[in-house]
């Protein structure tokens, strides 16, 4: 939870509402590109991605077009707000392949490294 204590509303993880556009998949990419973060679930054997945010808009359109589930964190060092949207089992390795081809190969390795 990066040293936070879970705040507000805490959304259980949906399936996806819409269905996302090349355009949507393309930003998702390069917004995941950027912010996000993919790592296995050793006892699991299955992927979580997570992309946090000080603004939740964004990681709520995600959610509509992936699924996951949205949750608002507060940093106790400073006490700033912050959302997190995350993936777990096969919606991350949905989410995975629909955008692996618009990554760089620094991401690539990493998401290959989680299968």
């Amino acid at each position: 939870m990066h040293g936070g204590g879970k705040v507000g509303r805490t959304h259980k993880h949906t399936q996806p509402s819409k269905r996302p556009s090349m355009r949507d998949i393309a930003f998702a990419a390069g917004f995941f590109e950027g912010d996000g973060s993919v790592n296995a679930n050793q006892s699991k054997g299955s992927p979580t991605v997570q992309i946090a945010q000080k603004d939740s808009e964004i990681l709520y359109q995600l959610r509509g077009f992936f699924g996951g589930s949205v949750k608002c964190y507060t940093r106790k060092k400073d006490g700033r707000s912050y959302y997190k949207w995350w993936l777990t089992g096969k919606h991350a390795r949905a989410f995975l392949f629909t955008i692996y081809t618009m990554l760089t190969e620094r991401r690539k390795l990493q998401i290959r490294k989680c299968f």
